[in-house]
């Protein structure tokens, strides 16, 4: 009787396993495989298709964000994503499965932009928080109670024909002069056909360090030119000097429009803003030889229909250089 029962228990036993494992297995099996699509970048021409792929996670698939449909509009059928170009710029979409995953795919459209990066509309404010960087050596000036705040007010009428003045309001801790205020007007030209646009910059700290006796250091330099397109490049400044010594000196300033961005900006909500990222860069020739290449001197990330939400003012042999990320505006 004993054996009978310990054979019928063990029997139990080994079924009860053999069912523990089998559910185990079934529910490995039912497990779908990870959500994913096979590209999260795209670049389509105006008028042109690419597409991509869905696979894995819950189905069914949907977009939930995006595109911004003057850019690109898009079309997604079971796991088949169809962008679509409409005209030059930057956008993005957001893709998602039944279970809360998602994927999020930047979209370039190649060619011209034609979209407004930075109206030049009378009043509007934008208020910047970032650093100040120091002159010639590059390093962030310590600012352990966040006081750094720039201010860009769109002012009147500037002193040449399509010129607008920028009241540019900064405030910063210097290591050795503590907390000053720097006032300045930036003198910006826009062409409302193309939306290029140029700023009146001095090159005389170039012509300085390098002896070139000029007293015209005001130069018009195009920093942002979106009908070259993503990709696109420039020539913003090229001309050729003679020192004391007799030694020729050419000053290359390029430009480039180098990708779409996404920013996240320094509000309290912390909004994220579909920008394109604009940089110039200076390449210094010493009687035929290289001597500075590839040096930024400026970067811009401006959006549709709003203006600069980052820029980068890179510092130079005499001035302070800034970064900045746009914290709040009045419009």
């Amino acid at each position: 009787m004993k054996n009978t029962l310990f054979t019928l228990a063990m029997f139990s036993l080994a079924a009860a396993l053999a069912l523990s494992t089998a559910g185990c297995k079934e529910d490995t099996v039912s497990v779908p495989p990870g959500f994913t699509v096979s590209s999260v970048t795209a670049s389509v021409a105006p008028g042109g298709d690419i597409v991509i792929t869905i696979t894995g996670g819950t189905s069914p698939y949907s977009m939930t964000s995006g595109p911004d449909t003057a850019v690109a509009t898009a079309d997604l059928v079971n796991g088949t994503l169809t962008i679509h170009g409409v005209t030059g710029g930057f956008t993005t979409l957001k893709v998602g499965d039944a279970a809360a995953a998602t994927a999020t795919i930047t979209i370039v459209v190649t060619g011209a932009v034609t979209a407004d990066l930075f109206p030049l509309v009378f009043g509007h404010k934008y208020t910047y928080g970032g650093y100040a960087i120091a002159p010639s050596t590059g390093t962030i000036f310590p600012d352990p109670s966040n006081r750094y705040q720039t201010v860009w007010t769109v002012g009147p009428a500037g002193p040449f024909p399509g010129s607008t003045v920028i009241i540019d309001s900064t405030r910063l801790v210097h290591p050795l002069l503590g907390e000053i205020l720097v006032a300045r007007n930036l003198v910006i030209l826009k062409n409302n056909l193309t939306g290029e646009f140029f700023f009146l910059q001095t090159l005389g700290p170039f012509f300085r360090a390098f002896g070139i006796n000029r007293m015209d250091t005001v130069r018009s330099i195009p920093i942002a030119k979106p009908e070259v397109g993503i990709g696109g490049t420039w020539v913003a400044f090229d001309s050729t000097y003679v020192d004391s010594t007799a030694s020729s000196i050419r000053l290359q300033i390029f430009g480039e429009v180098e990708d779409g961005e996404v920013i996240t900006d320094s509000t309290a909500t912390h909004s994220s803003h579909e920008t394109i990222r604009f940089r110039t860069w200076r390449r210094i020739t010493l009687n035929g030889t290289v001597v500075v290449d590839n040096a930024t001197t400026s970067k811009l990330w401006l959006q549709k229909d709003f203006g600069p939400v980052q820029i980068l003012i890179s510092e130079d042999t005499e001035n302070v250089g800034h970064f900045r990320i746009v914290k709040d505006w009045n419009f």
